[in-house]
């Protein structure tokens, strides 16, 4: 006798002959023709939702919040901001979280700038008014102080 491949119904999982239910999904197995027919259950696939308009416009509003609110952040927050209030207008949201978000991450851009170069303007001071070895690294541990006290 020749053997026979049998198959769950519902799952397609390949059975033993003389199995009674279903190895895989537990189905009750009937043995009427000595085998099962499979037919494939679909599948369904959700694609993954693209960026609405609205979840850019809040990213882009606290972006630009917390880019002002700490400032040694802000050319890094500020841009994200920047970028995600036009991908807002982009996706077609037109808000006032939108105009705010462009706005505070201009104005954080702008902040970070500044504070940047005036802890750069005034390590490069501090370094220039050193004479020997010994007072350029005191100058170095000036700056880090600086730089330690007021990012934190």
């Amino acid at each position: 006798m020749e053997k026979v491949e049998l198959f769950c119904s519902k799952c397609g999982s390949q059975q033993s002959d003389n199995a009674q239910f279903c190895i895989n999904c537990g189905a009750k197995i009937s043995n009427n023709q000595g085998s099962f027919s499979y037919q494939p259950q679909p599948v369904s696939y959700q694609q993954p939702q693209a960026q609405s308009g609205d979840s850019a416009a809040n990213i882009a509003l606290v972006c630009g919040i917390v880019g002002l609110l700490f400032f040694f952040l802000g050319s890094i927050l500020g841009t994200i901001a920047i970028i995600q209030a036009s991908k807002a207008k982009g996706l077609g949201y037109i808000g006032i979280k939108v105009t705010i978000g462009l706005v505070l991450g201009i104005i954080a851009v702008i902040v970070g700038v500044i504070w940047l170069l005036l802890v750069l303007g005034t390590c490069a001071i501090s370094l220039s008014n050193c004479s020997i070895s010994t007072d350029i690294q005191v100058a170095h541990s000036v700056c880090y102080c600086y730089l330690l006290t007021h990012m934190g």
